[in-house]
């Protein structure tokens, strides 16, 4: 369902891509918990996602939380974290 939801966003097919994004985070939230790396990955991509719809607010919540995410898992100056900061 991500990869579908990549293909989604990048037509800029934004409702589809937000409702897929939407299912993959829900079931890696319960099987993976909140701070897998393939969890923080899909929220990053639901935030970008409602960024380009123009849903600044609840992008930022999303963006937000994978930030700070990242900064404990990872570390201020990983690649990752980093990585956050350009979202």
């Amino acid at each position: 369902l991500d990869n579908l939801a990549l293909i989604y966003r990048d037509r800029r097919l934004w409702g589809p891509a937000r409702i897929l994004f939407e299912r993959v985070l829900q079931r890696r939230l319960r099987r993976l918990g909140a701070e897998s790396a393939d969890t923080l990955v899909t929220m990053s991509r639901l935030g970008t996602t409602l960024r380009f719809q123009g849903e600044l607010q609840a992008a930022r919540v999303y963006l937000d939380a994978v930030l700070e995410a990242r900064r404990r898992r990872f570390g201020e100056d990983d690649p990752k974290t980093l990585d956050s900061y350009v979202n």
